[in-house]
């Protein structure tokens, strides 16, 4: 008979349903939204149809209560339910129908055969999953073993046990990211840590390891990269970049949370690779236990090899690449084009019209395209799509500039009869694998940035490929079946390149790393045991640089107090002195999100600026004093829209932006919000971090809701993202056929056929939410006009000397404007800065202070930021020399600097001089803070000797500041005649002898350098009616001091310093009277509070008794731990690299 009547009406019982079956602690299956809970029921109702449509039982249900079967004509029928592997005893369900049974009350309610049944199928569905899992596992297996480097398993096991490092050279594709961690673990090592350049990287190579070991749901396999860690105690293998293993080891020198290290891709040698390689061969002679394996797919096995000893065993390991035909096609001398033109498209449209004329479209196998640069991307892609007239390719571009939607494209299908040519650089070279790509057309070019350390410019050249990068292109189409690689260049050109790339040390600036190896403590970096060190040349230019940012001594090249905190910032040199300078004026809330939006990659992506509907919405965010402030506008108006609950993902495309990258800010800065408050130099209020957890602590939120309400969505937030996170990790990426109207429109509201992007953009916004105030936020989202000349204020403190000064020229050009720079003549704003495109003119006596510059085809300034001339130089430039008057000033040697009389010299130069005094003296105190290493020590002397008037003198330099910000102070700025610049050496050099004129007032300020020179003073075109003034004004004449209100005869130069030295006495008194009230107050705490506070402590250490406060007892337990650590402390990072220097390694 048919068993329909055993089926449930599921509409009308899926709560009693849930109620027994799917609610509860460790059940397979939980109800709610998730996908296993969806696919039971797709399965239930695929069953029903299947056995209505059959007919007939196939299971023999339970009997009733009195011995008979609840459905009398099955009993002796085949019962499936015998079949099945096991059981989920339901004490639920016999709970239920005995309780129903024994009620007097009829019940119109599911029938028990029915609920039986229900169960059966329930079971028979787990059943079906546990043999498909099953399946999968031996799946995995074969295809694990199938792996070329499977074979070499017992070879690299054995190598690493007799030895302490090993190099495993694989080939692209022998599964060596994959598989190697794993035989580690299998061989009983337990604490594994596997470097990748990538965080992207790190976190799918995670995800696939706990996929093969089976702990896709445990914590054995974890990953920890910048903002996003996935470990636990019980982690045996953990993946992370580069970057943080090296902030780990600065931490803990030995790495003594590890026994095995995994250096992974070591050939693409990063900064930061070649700085851990140098770190781990000292810490291999300080820990014998610890074992070191660098992996790669074509490594310089000579090079590593020696740089390791040399006796360092060696796995080869073949790649599992399909045969793959090469032809050579070299570009005709017709179509070469100057090194100023785009790329000639020319034979890449031959290939595509080749690969058309040999392969039908039945035969699948996508193109991929190696060129340079974006510019060479659009050419070919606009080049591709006149030829193909009869669709059969789907263009789509690949560059690190475009969104993470556009990127992702390239992953997925083409629809049927047609093929993907993915034009791209060299980022498809090692850092993605794009399956089904059947050819590759090289071009044998890249773009790399250089540094020139003479003009301290970055240059974007473009250059021949090595023949190692040769090869990893061509191997790209073999991954998936047998390929043709394309060299559009010939056999001689191949013979002429270099074996292997360029390592990015030899490339770039090394300030960052060498402050990194001072604050490690290294008495000599230039002893470093680099791979392939640096020209010393080179050396010097960065401590040079680091000596004038003020961050190492120039005497003894030691760390000092603001180096050793830009050392602990994961930030720039410039953002580091930005953030510091903010802090002791208190505007670090806009300068912690504007020092984030510069650390990361530019949100604007290059349809921001191709696209002109893009670029119009984005009109109104633009701001006429730079790049800077206008990704300042962008976050707030992101932020307003987050804040009003609309869809912040759509507003970002809509405008060209990456909404992604606006996340990363927003954890950066926290980031670094924390570290400031860490290192004691801002506190939460100066900050705001807007930290939902934080605000709950203080009882501060703005959130109006109750508690219970509140509490109950963060709850449900908590419970969707944790769903999120784990469809998003077990769940395999699906290939999606892209839609091709979609692409033709352009358009990312219509969707390219792939929502694989909404779940990670959902998974950002809810982490975003749950860690944000968004109301507290959005109180502080827009500047005032004093703020932002704070910020600018700020911003200038970090670029300096980093200054242009505007051509004379340019009032007279219609087009490009000109700037020049201490290093560098004839620079240029970019066409996309929004200076430009706000058709921006410099005022006289502006200059323009700029984060770095860039050669692409021109150089160009990079974040241009317009500052005034006479603030900017008079607060920071390293030294001033001037004429008698003030009225002629050289700065920093190359600019000179003239205000329009001699009266607003000194008045200039006396509120420069103020400020520059109070700011050093705030930084410095700032600073000291960090000289204190006890951090408990720290908290407490904090909270006991906290200084009241801080606020008041926070408040008081800042308000001073924007005062001279925007004084109306009339003045000049260009550049030095060499004339100029001979004198003013010449006089410097005999400003010792007892006869000179000069004066020094400060030690950044001399007066009497320069002369005044008539000639100058009629070229120029301020007034000079006050020449007469001008020569009178350094005359000594009767001067009523404003700070003491004495009357004395003093030159200009006596009277700023006298003023000078006036200030400092009446600061001096101000801080002894401070600290004559703080010990006073303290006296009164520590008495009235003797009898609580006064206790006795035995020390651990030397076993005496200790009577005291609590900052007494912890300073006794800071100085007697520290004498007894001296003798028996393991060696940090210095000791290390200096032991095995010593030993002549």
């Amino acid at each position: 008979m048919s068993s329909s009547h055993l089926f449930l009406d599921t509409d009308r019982h899926r709560r009693l349903l849930d109620r027994l079956f799917f609610t509860g602690d460790n059940l397979p299956i939980v109800a709610g939204s998730n996908k296993a809970y969806k696919d039971f029921w797709a399965f239930y109702e695929r069953y029903k149809r299947f056995k209505c449509r059959s007919g007939g039982s196939d299971v023999s249900l339970p009997v009733s209560s009195d011995g008979a079967a609840v459905s009398g004509d099955i009993g002796g029928q085949y019962d499936a339910a015998k079949k099945l592997n096991f059981r989920i005893k339901n004490r639920r369900l016999g709970d239920y129908i005995r309780h129903r049974r024994d009620s007097p009350l009829k019940s119109t309610d599911a029938k028990d055969e029915q609920l039986y049944y229900f169960e059966f199928v329930l079971h028979l569905y787990l059943d079906f999953m546990q043999k498909q899992k099953l399946s999968k596992i031996l799946q995995l297996r074969r295809s694990r073993e199938a792996l070329p480097v499977f074979k070499h398993k017992a070879e690299i096991i054995a190598a690493l046990q007799q030895h302490q490092s090993v190099l495993v050279a694989g080939d692209t594709g022998c599964g060596k990211s994959t598989q190697v961690p794993q035989y580690l673990l299998e061989a009983g090592y337990q604490l594994i840590a596997v470097t990748q350049p990538r965080r992207l990287a790190c976190i799918a190579l995670a995800a696939r390891v706990s996929y093969e070991t089976l702990n896709e749901y445990g914590s054995l396999i974890g990953h920890q990269v910048r903002f996003d860690k996935a470990r636990s105690s019980s982690t045996r293998v953990v993946f992370l970049t580069e970057g943080l293993l090296l902030r780990q080891m600065q931490a803990d020198p030995q790495l003594k949370q590890y026994n095995v290290i995994v250096l992974d891709e070591v050939h693409e040698r990063h900064l930061h690779t070649d700085f851990l390689l140098g770190l781990l061969k000292c810490l291999l002679r300080v820990r014998s236990d610890v074992k070191l394996v660098l992996m790669s797919a074509t490594i310089n096995l000579h090079l590593f090899a020696s740089f390791l000893g040399g006796d360092v065993p060696v796995v080869r390991v073949p790649g599992r690449l399909h045969p793959i035909q090469l032809e050579y096609w070299p570009v005709r001398d017709s179509e070469l084009t100057g090194k100023s033109e785009a790329l000639d498209p020319g034979p890449y449209v031959r290939v595509l019209r080749h690969i058309d004329s040999r392969y039908p479209p039945e035969e699948r196998g996508d193109l991929l395209i190696f060129v340079a640069g974006m510019r060479d991307i659009v050419a070919v892609s606009e080049a591709a799509k006149v030829y193909d007239e009869g669709r059969r390719w789907l263009v789509l571009p690949l560059h690190g500039s475009l969104s993470a939607e556009e990127q992702d494209r390239v992953f997925h299908m083409a629809p049927e009869g047609m093929r993907k040519c993915i034009v791209s650089t060299n980022i498809a070279e090692t850092s993605v694998t794009i399956d089904g790509v059947r050819f590759v057309a090289d071009s044998g070019r890249v773009k790399e940035l250089s540094w020139d350390a003479s003009s301290r410019m970055q240059r974007l050249q473009q250059f021949w490929i090595s023949k190692a990068s040769a090869e990893q292109r061509k191997g790209r189409a073999g991954r998936t079946g047998p390929g043709v690689a394309f060299r559009l260049y010939s056999e001689q050109d191949l013979a002429a390149m270099q074996e292997y790339s360029t390592p990015e040390l030899l490339r770039v600036p090394l300030d960052s790393l060498l402050l990194q190896l001072i604050a490690m403590g290294l008495p000599d970096v230039r002893r470093f045991p680099f791979v392939e060190s640096p020209d010393t040349s080179r050396l010097e230019e960065s401590l040079t640089s680091l000596a004038s940012h003020g961050a190492v001594n120039a005497a003894d090249e030691t760390l000092t107090p603001l180096g050793a905190l830009l050392a602990r910032l994961p930030v720039d040199i410039v953002l580091g002195k930005m953030l510091v300078t903010a802090a002791a004026i208190g505007v670090a809330d806009a300068a912690l999100t504007m020092a984030a939006l510069l650390a990361v990659q530019s949100p604007l992506t290059n349809r921001a600026h191709s696209d002109r509907e893009a670029a119009d919405a984005r009109s109104s965010l633009e701001s006429d004093e730079g790049g800077a402030f206008t990704l300042l506008n962008l976050y707030d108006a992101w932020l307003a829209e987050k804040l009003a609950g609309r869809d912040s993902r759509r507003w970002c495309q809509r405008r060209g932006i990456e909404e992604q990258r606006l996340y990363e800010a927003a954890k950066l800065r926290r980031q670094f919000g924390r570290l400031l408050q860490d290192c004691g130099l801002v506190d939460r209020d100066d900050w705001d971090e807007a930290c939902r957890e934080d605000s709950k602590k203080e009882g501060a939120t703005t959130d109006h809701r109750s508690d219970g309400a509140r509490l109950s969505e963060d709850r449900n937030q908590r419970r969707r993202l944790a769903a999120l996170k784990r469809e998003s990790r077990t769940g395999r990426q699906r290939r999606c056929v892209l839609r091709l109207d979609a692409l033709e429109l352009g358009d990312d509201d219509k969707g390219d056929g792939n929502d694989s992007g909404d779940i990670g953009s959902d998974i950002r916004d809810l982490e975003f939410r749950l860690s944000h105030d968004l109301d507290r936020l959005a109180e502080r989202r827009r500047l005032t006009g004093r703020e932002a000349g704070l910020v600018k204020a700020v911003l200038l403190a970090g670029l300096h000397p980093q200054l242009a000064v505007p051509d004379s020229a340019n009032s007279s050009r219609s087009g490009e404007m000109v700037f020049h720079t201490a290093a560098h003549r004839l620079v240029l704003l970019h066409p996309y800065d929004p200076l430009t495109t706000g058709g921006w003119r410099p005022d006289q006596g502006q200059l323009v202070a700029y984060l770095g510059i860039l050669e692409t085809t021109k150089p160009y300034l990079v974040h241009p930021l317009p500052v005034p001339g006479l603030p900017a130089l008079l607060l920071f430039a390293t030294r001033i020399h001037g004429n008698a008057s003030g009225t002629r000033l050289l700065c920093d040697g190359w600019l000179e600097l003239r205000p329009s009389s001699a009266d607003v010299a000194e008045s200039a130069l006396a509120a420069a001089v103020a400020l520059r005094s109070r700011l050093g003296n705030r930084l410095s105190r700032l600073l000291r803070r960090l000289d204190n290493r006890d951090e408990e020590l720290q908290q407490q002397q904090q909270q006991d000797y906290k200084d009241p008037s801080d606020r008041v003198e926070q408040r008081l330099l800042a308000n001073k500041l924007s005062e001279f910000l925007h004084a109306q102070l009339p003045h000049e700025v260009r550049m030095a005649s060499s004339a100029t610049i001979a004198a003013a050496a010449a006089a410097a050099a005999a400003s010792s002898n007892a006869s000179s004129s000069v004066e020094t007032v400060t030690n950044w300020l001399s007066l009497g350098i320069l002369t005044d020179d008539i000639a100058d003073c009629e070229e120029s075109s301020l007034n000079t009616d006050n020449l007469e003034d001008s020569h009178a004004s350094y005359l000594e004449r009767l001067w009523l001091c404003p700070v003491c209100q004495q009357e004395f005869v003093l030159n200009l130069a006596g009277r700023l310093a006298h003023q000078t030295d006036c200030r400092r006495s009446a600061s001096d008194d101000a801080a002894q009277h401070d600290n004559d009230l703080e010990d006073e107050l303290l006296q009164q705490k520590q008495q009235k509070q003797s009898e609580q506070q006064q206790r006795k402590s035995v020390c651990p250490r030397c076993r005496c008794q200790i009577s005291g406060s609590t900052a007494e007892i912890l300073r006794h337990r800071r100085d007697c731990h520290g004498s007894a650590v001296s003798d028996n402390a393991e060696p940090g990072i210095a000791l290390v690299v200096q032991g095995h220097l010593d030993t002549g390694s």
